[in-house]
């Protein structure tokens, strides 16, 4: 019996010595997951490109917080949002009253998202009459939901158009992140 209990005793030591310990880093679960936050919209560097389309000049804002977000997969639909120019300069590009009105618009449509579900705050482009607003989302019926109450309830005179596609690899956005 003695015999016995000291066989069991050393054999669970060394059993012990065979548990390996994970220290991979786990991935939340969608339902808890934080894409954008007020802090990481507002703090993170952004960086402007510049590019021409059927040459015209245009321009990119990028929020850098994403470029090597591990979470991209939890974030599988792209959803642009273009908002037409009224107020232009030559270039097509929004006065400084028609820019203050888009930041408006833009920071309406985010505090929509904080509250409606979760998502990831790309950037922007202006493009000559347009301004589109680039986000990842988690749930595209949710996103959808928030996006039809927000063009219904839009009060700011302006033709709001949006579009949500599966991309769960962020290709659309891959060449704003080199």
């Amino acid at each position: 019996m003695k015999y016995l209990i000291i066989v069991a005793f050393f054999s669970s030591l060394f059993s012990c010595g065979d548990i390996k310990t994970d220290k991979t880093t786990r991935e939340k679960p969608t339902e808890n997951l934080v894409g954008s936050t007020l802090d990481n919209i507002n703090n993170s560097p952004h960086t402007i490109i510049k590019f021409e389309v059927n040459n015209e000049l245009c321009f990119a804002t990028i929020n850098q917080f994403f470029k090597d977000y591990k979470n991209k997969t939890a974030f599988p639909y792209s959803l642009w949002v273009t908002v037409e120019t009224v107020d232009k300069n030559d270039n097509g590009h929004p006065t400084e009253t028609e820019a203050s009105l888009f930041n408006d618009i833009e920071d309406t449509l985010i505090n929509r998202f904080i509250s409606g579900t979760p998502f990831c705050y790309i950037g922007r482009t202006i493009r000559n009459g347009y301004r589109e607003s680039m986000f990842y989302v988690a749930d595209k019926d949710k996103a959808t939901e928030v996006m039809d109450r927000f063009i219904k309830d839009n009060t700011f005179n302006r033709k709001i158009e949006f579009a949500i596609e599966s991309d769960s690899t962020w290709e659309t956005v891959s060449g704003l992140y080199q």
